[in-house]
Formats: structure tokens, sequence, C-alpha cells
């Protein structure tokens, strides 16, 4: 949902196949950004990301019947402003 740049840039020295110790950088950076987004949606949008954890556990290889409250989460994630930067997010939330 978020953290695209991150993950960009830490792929990127994989497939390079950087030395983990010289990827120290993108590592934290991805790392942080998932955390800020986790306690995002913790605080913000905290029923709708425990719905969606029941559903995946209940279902673990059917996750096309968790949709919609996938879809629910991520609207949630766009009005706290938690996925406001990514404009596919957005996208996929007037849906």
């Amino acid at each position: 949902m978020v953290c695209l740049e991150e993950y960009k840039d830490f792929i990127e020295g994989k497939e390079a196949k950087k030395h983990p110790a010289a990827m120290v950088t993108e590592r934290r950076a991805l790392e942080k950004c998932a955390m800020k987004t986790y306690l995002g949606l913790k605080e913000h949008c905290g029923a709708e990301y425990e719905e969606l954890d029941k559903c995946l556990k209940k279902n673990p290889k059917r996750y096309i019947k968790c949709r919609d409250l996938v879809k629910k989460m991520q609207r949630c994630a766009v009005i706290n402003e938690i996925a406001a930067k990514h404009p596919e997010i957005r996208q996929q939330v007037k849906k």
C-alpha cells in the first residue's frame, strides 16, 4: 500500500547483489516506513485492521474472501492520510 519508493530502492540493491552491509540505509528506510504505516493503521484504523487480520487468519489460502475488508481498510488509510501520497490507492478506493 505504501513505502513503494523505499521498497523499490531496497529491491534494486538486492537485484544488484549488493552486500547486506552496504544496504543498511535502504533497509532502515524501508523498516521505518513500514513501522510508521503499521502504527498509523493501528492508531487510526484499528477496527478495520483487526477485522482484516482475523479474516486472513481464518482464510489463509482464500484472500478473495477478505477483499471487501481490504477495501474498507484502504478507505480508512486514505481518509486518515496514511496512504494519501499514493494515487493508485486513492483510485482503487474510489471504485
